[in-house]
Order: structure tokens, then sequence, then C-alpha cells
């Protein structure tokens, strides 16, 4: 079986470490910038469970999977890699909402309109497809079809973008309106939550428009437009004087410039501080030079194996909105409450 992962460019000497540990007796070859081909005698769905983490911790550096059902040249002929495209498409049972990524540079016309031909045009759908084609020219030109949900993303090359909003108060917003969507986290409408290094507020805002009432714990100031918003209360102070508080939250976030090690001790102490049933979100800041990519996956390592000591569940990826970092989040159960 072929199948192509896609990874931050940056990222690519951890996701190299990653799979040839979770996947010894695979071979590995790069076909291009953030996307190496692996080759398996697994099939799909179970090497898409295994990169997913389904059950276990998974490829943090993974941001998208997709098989490769047919490989064909570079430099194929257009009918040909039509003809591949068609195949896929006889893949999808009737009435499946499907999409179809493709990966080059110039136009793609031709190859979309051959799959809304073959697959039905009425059926694509970009936002909540069932089925996904990817066409992906790199040092060769792959064509594969797969269930969407085995996939990490159904975004291109998992390149989730959102429209940039009038309130939105930073960039990092973006981050924890990716983590939502990606580990299916649903926000409850009501309760408290806990926002450690808020400033200048992005997380904030969202968790107030979710209809919680924040926390925002930073010794900086807050965006103007949040200062008297009827469910927030500011504490000026750092997350490890603040903690341990002895109120109980629903949802604790923390985006703060921190080391890894150091962020993940504030979030294991503030385990006991969730509810029952309660998420935690945070981001794990990566060093970004003096350190090799096996120093990172070690790094990387010690801080999810410190967080799982304290929480129920730890699920983490690189997302497409983080940079030098990871999204962790986190699930307590009944022994963090």
């Amino acid at each position: 079986m072929t199948a192509l992962i896609a990874c931050s460019p940056e990222s690519e000497g951890l996701l190299t470490l990653e799979l040839r540990r979770m996947l010894p007796d695979c071979a590995l070859k790069w076909a291009a910038d953030g996307l190496v081909r692996v080759e398996s005698e697994r099939a799909f769905e179970e090497l898409a469970r295994l990169i997913s983490g389904e059950g276990a911790r998974g490829c943090v550096f993974a941001r998208q999977i997709a098989p490769a059902q047919a490989v064909l040249p570079a430099d194929a002929p257009l009918a040909d890699v039509l003809a591949a495209v068609h195949a896929a498409c006889r893949q999808i049972p009737g009435g499946h909402r499907w999409n179809i990524h493709v990966r080059m540079a110039g136009s793609r016309g031709d190859i979309e309109t051959a799959a809304e031909e073959a697959a039905g045009a009425a059926a694509r759908s970009r936002s909540e497809p069932e089925k996904l084609i990817s066409v992906a020219y790199a040092d060769a030109c792959y064509v594969g079809v797969a269930d969407a949900s085995l996939c990490l993303s159904t975004w291109p090359g998992g390149e989730r973008r959102f429209r940039k909003e009038e309130a939105r108060i930073s960039r990092s917003e973006f981050k924890l309106l990716e983590a939502m969507e990606a580990f299916g986290l649903a926000l409850p409408r009501t309760g408290t939550a806990l926002d450690l290094g808020a400033a200048p507020g992005g997380w904030t805002r969202i968790l107030l428009e979710h209809g919680l009432q924040v926390t925002a714990v930073d010794p900086a100031g807050l965006d103007a437009r949040l200062r008297d918003h009827p469910r927030l209360r500011h504490v000026r102070a750092t997350a490890e004087q603040f903690i341990p508080d002895a109120a109980a939250y629903a949802v604790i976030v923390n985006d703060m410039r921190m080391s890894a090690e150091r962020s993940a001790a504030v979030m294991v102490s503030c385990a006991g501080m969730l509810q029952e049933g309660g998420t935690a979100v945070m981001t794990l800041k990566l060093p970004e030079r003096g350190v090799t990519s096996r120093g990172v996956l070690d790094l990387t390592d010690r801080c999810l194996n410190l967080l799982a000591s304290a929480y129920a569940r730890v699920r983490a990826r690189q997302l497409f909105h983080n940079r030098s970092e990871l999204t962790v989040v986190m699930e307590a159960g009944s022994q963090c409450a």
C-alpha cells in the first residue's frame, strides 16, 4: 500500500522519527517538501488508524494522510491522470458527499471537472465530504480515494483556513478554532473557563462567545473590547501565582509563551481544578534552534507522558496554525476532579 502523509516542512525530521518508531517495517521517501511517501504491507485503514492515534498517541506531526491506489510518472499524460481519477470516483457509492484535493502547479480545472463528471457535481461537498479524492504531483503523480474520516483533515494538506473576522483580537484565535475542529471539541454553552496567559485575549474572546464565564489570568492587559464584558474576570497574575485556585472549571486553556516542560507542569498543577468530564487545551512551545529532531521528539514525549500522569486522556497534534509548537487536548476523569 502506498500512502502520502503531509506535515509542516519544518517538521519533516520529526515526522520521519515518529514514522520509523511506529512503522519500522515501512519504506519512507520524501516525495516533496512536507510530503512523505510510505510503502507498507498494511491496509490503508490500519495505517491511517495508527497515524491518527486511535487508542494510542499516533503521529503528532502528521497533518493529513491519503492513499495512492495509482502511482503514475510525474510527467504522465493528462489522459492517464484523468483515467485514474475516474477509477477513484467509481469507488464512491452513489449519493455520498465527496471532495477532491489537487496538489500541483498550474491549473487543476481539467482534473476537478473530470471528478465532477464521474462522481456527480451535485454531491461535491468542500466542507463535509464523506470521501476524499487526492491527486498529488510530486516526484510522481499519486491518485487515491479514502473515507474522509481516516484522513486526519478534510482540508488540502491539512491546511485549515479561516476567514478573518473584524472582531478577531489575535492570530492565536485560529489555533483554538482549529483545535476544536480537529479534535471534535464541543465547548459547553454554560459554565466556567480558565484562560492562562490570556493577554491580549484572543482565546478569551472565543470562550466568551461560547457563553462561558471566563477567568483570564495574565499580568498584562486585555484588549479594550473585552474589559467591560460581564462574564469576564481578569486576574493580573502569572499562571504559577494563580494556581492553585479553589474554583473548578469546565474548560482550562493555556497558550503561554513558556518552555514546554514548564508549561506542561503548570497544566499538571491545574488537573485538580478541572471538573470531571472537563477539557483542557494547551500549546506546547518547542525549541526552534540548538536542539536536534531527536531532542525535540524526546522533549515532546516527556511532556506528553507528564500530562498523561494527571489526565484521563491526552491527544496531541501539530496543526496548521501551530508554528514551532503542538496543540494538546486533555480530558479529565474522576481522578482529576
